[in-house]
């Protein structure tokens, strides 16, 4: 049972320093110029890849499906989900 410790300890010791490395490096904080533009609709879309076409062939199809699970979260994992009753019914981008 101890190892089972020292083996939890140690990943989340390696996220900290991963994460405390990044805030230092300021990799979080980087604005990307290609987002800043002069029109002033505060309106926000998420990312899709209905609009971008970069991604192509299975690669896209698993992105497609991470999309559709972040949106519609309870309907794989909630109480009534099609995969298994994990979760309260909420759905991943109600928080993210």
């Amino acid at each position: 049972m101890k190892k089972v410790y020292i083996i939890l300890i140690a990943i989340i010791g390696l996220l900290m320093i991963y994460f405390i490395i990044g805030f230092i490096n300021g990799t979080y904080f980087k604005i990307d110029p290609n987002v800043i533009s002069d029109n002033t609709d505060s309106t926000w879309i998420a990312p899709s890849l209905s609009f971008d076409n970069t991604i192509t062939g299975k690669e896209r199809d698993l992105v497609i499906y991470g999309e559709e699970l972040i949106a519609h979260t309870s309907r794989y994992l909630g109480p009534k989900g099609s995969i298994a009753n994990l979760t309260n019914g909420m759905n991943c981008q109600n928080c993210h």
